[in-house]
């Protein structure tokens, strides 16, 4: 009897030790897990962010602004499918579906409702959608902006929203002199990647041709935010150099981007 005591303790002891260790594993895959949507997640809730609602007849490009508490909202008219962020000449950072349009009443609320839709989401993650969600219940709706444009809007009007709408105020702060240098063949390269610059909120002050180079990269004295954030919208290599030069920052358009430059 004794014995059946000690065995029946044992295996008890033995099945708690387990479910104990499966619980740990699977507490501790929720956790990487977590980490691993950290990593991939592109709002870091700090910078602006803009993105874009996947629709056929009217596109809408909203802007995520922390530094400011403010969100900006602009509707695209008569979009026939072209590339808002080619055609706006402004970094976008993903995309998104909504059969609803979006306005400042419903953001939050459409946010909430993809966080936990992995199927139809592509470019933007979980974590990103908890972010842009939370972030968007502490902006108030006096700092929510929409505005409108279509193919009538002038020239100079769509320059003024999208130089308000999508402008990022750790670069607009830092007041970097930058220059662009068009190292490709392609004529004009060099001004549109100095209009989403400055639409930005970059200081942009040369453009020119250089000599033909393969690679891209970005020239920088000091680290800055605004070195960084180019990078990572270019996706070009950053490269510190001690040359003292007007610009701050050089910008140099390789050959090997043609292909991949989203302007």
């Amino acid at each position: 009897m004794r014995k059946k005591k000690i065995t029946s303790s044992s295996n008890l002891g033995i099945a708690v030790g387990f479910s104990f260790i499966v619980l740990g594993l699977i507490f501790l895959s929720f956790i990487l897990r977590i980490l691993l949507l950290l990593g991939d997640s592109k709002f870091d809730g700090v910078n602006s962010f803009t993105v874009v609602t996947n629709q056929e007849k009217e596109g809408q490009v909203i802007n995520f602004s922390p530094q400011n508490q403010s969100i900006s909202i602009l509707n695209v008219r008569d979009r026939e499918g072209q590339n808002l962020g080619m055609s706006l000449e402004i970094p976008i950072d993903g995309s998104f579906s909504s059969e609803e349009k979006v306005n400042g009443k419903n953001l939050s609320s459409i946010l909430s409702r993809n966080i936990f839709n992995f199927k139809d989401q592509k470019e933007l993650n979980f974590m990103d959608f908890l972010r842009l969600s939370l972030f968007t219940n502490t902006v108030k709706s006096t700092s929510i902006d929409e505005k409108t444009i279509s193919k009538e809007t002038s020239a100079q009007t769509l320059a003024i929203l999208t130089s308000s709408f999508f402008v990022d105020s750790g670069i607009l702060d830092e007041k970097q002199n930058i220059e662009i240098i068009n190292a490709t063949d392609v004529y004009g390269l060099g001004n549109k990647l100095a209009n989403l610059v400055t639409n930005i909120g970059g200081n942009v002050i040369l453009v020119t041709t250089g000599n033909l180079m393969e690679s891209s990269e970005i020239q920088y004295v000091n680290d800055t935010y605004t070195a960084k954030r180019l990078s990572q919208i270019l996706n070009f290599k950053l490269v510190k150099t001690k040359k003292k030069s007007i610009p701050d920052v050089i910008i140099i358009v390789g050959k090997d981007s043609i292909s991949s430059l989203k302007f």
